[in-house]
């Protein structure tokens, strides 16, 4: 699904150089920690949102290296730390927005709303009127909604409220077994029982078990 071949990118503070893996489709990986180490970058580069200097990406076959952000959304959704939402746009808007009539649905707002009930009374509201933890589960509903094989997500659970942390990291796997690949960065632990663990260090991404992912410098 999903293979990072010699990605070079970031700046002196924050870089990563010469990072490879392979992650299978229908599975999850999580990037593990220190923090401040390329987690984030990493996730940003994959989604087009960050330069790459050299390297390639491969998502379900195709080499999406040179691609724009709106091309590479044919197969990959991308939630990143900080919400991306419409401020005037009204919630009920922004996920109709989002949901694709003519897609497979792995994902239904319904389904979406029952994992984040607080935007249920809040459908009619701008997005603006958010505080920062609706405005999170604004921002996961539109990327769960887009149905895409690849999803990357960075921190999913942090700030949000025990139990749905731990509803949205069932969902997760349920999307997982119906075939949907998940690449996330995951320091509250909620998510759990990943298919691959990758930890950045330095300036590359290595590899713990279970193996199946190749790290290289």
């Amino acid at each position: 699904m999903l293979t990072v071949d010699h990605l070079t990118c970031g700046r002196a503070s924050i870089r990563l150089e010469s990072v490879c893996f392979t992650i299978a489709e229908h599975s999850i990986a999580l990037l593990h920690e220190p923090a401040g180490t390329g987690r984030s970058l990493l996730l940003a580069a994959i989604a087009g949102h960050a330069r790459t200097e050299q390297g390639r990406i491969t998502v379900a076959g195709h080499d999406i290296t040179d691609w724009p952000v709106v091309r590479r959304s044919r197969y990959l959704a991308y939630a990143p730390a900080r919400p991306r939402v419409w401020p005037t746009m009204t919630v009920a808007d922004q996920l109709q927005l989002a949901w694709p009539m003519r897609r497979a649905r792995r994902t239904t707002r319904d389904q979406v709303l029952d994992l984040f009930p607080t935007l249920s009374d809040q459908l009619r509201q701008p997005a603006e009127v958010l505080d920062e933890r609706d405005a999170r589960m604004l921002g996961l509903a539109v990327t769960l909604l887009r149905n895409k094989p690849l999803l990357l997500l960075d921190e999913p659970c942090h700030g949000l409220p025990p139990a749905t942390g731990r509803a949205l990291a069932d969902y997760l796997h349920e999307l997982k077994q119906r075939g949907t690949t998940i690449v996330a960065v995951d320091s509250t632990g909620t998510l759990g029982r990943p298919d691959f663990l990758l930890t950045a260090e330095d300036t590359a991404v290595t590899v713990h078990r279970p193996a199946a992912v190749r790290a290289c410098r």
